[in-house]
């Protein structure tokens, strides 16, 4: 594993042939890689922990509050206040007025609010003074003093505040999630214009974990998700404070597998395709992040050949065909379980490219029906994030059908991008509070906006995350 520097960054490169995103309106400002040197990884010190001796200590089970908003500095009172109508759009809340910092150029000192347009900035205005992400209350942290809040785009979410809000206890899954785009984008809690929103996160993040696991974790993959996040922020940063904690992290999910199987979502139930590959995902993160961990997994290559067939039919378990909850609001979901399959069978070595069921596997998700789309019932994040992952593994023709697909969906539907925002001049963060998020139209996702804008980014982030595990021979 090595990092590389891309415009004063370090990015978790693993994947010698990174590739580039087009520009129009993603968050993730990156230049040519081609041109950066590569920089050996080194263990830093870390700047958690002062006046310490005799090295590096756990981070503590409390720390002081912080007693500005995370991201932007915004006046308690003004984020109690409740919403006041716009002027121009009186349908519409607004972001209660407050002290606000804009982004300013580094050298100049200059406001510069359309390079700073992005998810992650979005991100960093919408995190919990605690340090969390509240999938149910980002709203009401918003630092963006002034902004419209329309809550979506289509005429039945436009001002509707709960149409963009996720549950209460999924704060564990999205902190998560937005953590991992921050790092994915070379961003930790030790240097960058984002280190503060990283910085509180992580000690939000150790707060939660127990000698069993996270304690407000819903199941196993909540409990993937926070692994992955400490052990990327051990793998980018280097820092050793995290590498008790994430390999802690990695010893309780191992104690959730089920014996000569997978991973189901809780210890008592039965193993399915989806957490066995968060888990594994997890455990691919720990052992390229550098870290001290040992583990087999007897009977999970047997699991994998029970849930699956040669024309890429993939069982979601034992007993089950499809994930709970597949069918919403008229709509059937798409092949989640496919991709999930995939990509654990990749990942593990238990197949190579060849394998004619990830040949099937990858001729179902490019078929054009089950192809990316910001379609309302074909918007499905979690699908396009593992797809994404198991196609970049692929490579070759299908891996270009579903980048191409999976961008412009996306792309053409960041808020604040949209050419209906463009139209009514929604195109910077002191206009619209959604802007560079991404609406939750995502029937298949109950965590809200904070979910649909952090998988997003993990989608465009693919390139950076996992080296190809197999070198394709054209």
């Amino acid at each position: 594993m090595h990092l590389r520097r891309v415009s004063g960054r370090r990015v978790l490169v693993l994947n010698a042939a990174l590739l580039l995103l087009a520009a129009g309106g993603v968050a993730l400002l990156v230049s040519d890689p081609a041109t950066a040197p590569v920089i050996p990884a080194v263990a830093l010190d870390s700047n958690l922990c002062a006046g310490r001796a005799g090295g590096p200590l756990p981070i503590p089970a409390t720390w002081p509050l912080p007693e500005l908003q995370v991201g932007y500095p915004v006046e308690e009172l003004a984020r109690e206040e409740s919403h006041q109508p716009a002027e121009l759009l009186p349908d519409l809340p607004v972001v209660p007025q407050g002290y606000i910092t804009p982004d300013c150029d580094p050298e100049t000192g200059a406001v510069d609010w359309d390079t700073r347009r992005g998810s992650l900035s979005w991100l960093a205005h919408h995190q919990n003074v605690h340090g969390f992400w509240s999938a149910a209350g980002f709203a009401h942290n918003s630092c963006r003093a002034g902004a419209l809040a329309t809550h979506g785009s289509s005429d039945d979410s436009l001002g509707v505040e709960q149409a963009d809000s996720g549950g209460a206890n999924a704060d564990l899954a999205v902190t998560s999630l937005a953590l991992l785009s921050y790092i994915g984008a070379g961003y930790d809690h030790k240097e960058g214009e984002f280190k503060r929103s990283c910085r509180e996160a992580l000690k939000w993040l150790r707060k939660q974990q127990d000698d069993v696991g996270f304690t407000c974790a819903r199941g196993t993959r909540d409990h993937a998700l926070a692994t992955m996040a400490l052990c990327e922020t051990y793998g980018l940063s280097g820092d050793q404070v995290f590498k008790p904690i994430a390999e802690s992290a990695v010893q309780q999910l191992l104690k959730q597998r089920h014996s000569q199987s997978g991973w189901g979502e809780q210890v008592w139930g039965e193993a399915d395709m989806i957490s066995t590959t968060c888990a594994i995902l997890a455990l691919k993160t720990a052992r390229m992040s550098g870290l001290e961990v040992e583990y087999k997994l007897p009977g999970l290559g047997e699991y994998l050949d029970a849930l699956a067939d040669d024309k890429g039919n993939i069982r979601y378990s034992h007993w089950r065909t499809t994930p709970y909850g597949s069918e919403r609001e008229g709509f059937t979901r798409g092949p989640v379980c496919a991709a999930a399959w995939m990509l654990s069978a990749l990942l593990t070595g238990h197949c190579g490219l060849n394998d004619p069921r990830i040949k099937a596997c990858a001729a179902l998700l490019t078929q054009e029906s089950n192809l990316p789309a910001w379609q309302r019932g074909r918007i499905d994040l979690e699908y396009w994030w593992l797809g994404s992952l198991a196609m970049y593994q692929q490579g070759g023709t299908p891996w270009e059908a579903w980048e191409k697909a999976m961008t412009t969906a996306l792309l053409d539907n960041q808020r604040g991008f949209t050419e209906l925002d463009k139209k009514r001049r929604w195109t910077d963060a002191r206009k619209l509070d959604e802007h560079g998020s991404w609406d939750a139209e995502d029937v298949w996702n109950d965590d809200g906006r904070v979910s649909t804008t952090a998988l997003a980014s993990l989608c465009l982030e693919v390139y950076y995350r996992l080296r190809r595990t197999y070198q394709r021979l054209e």
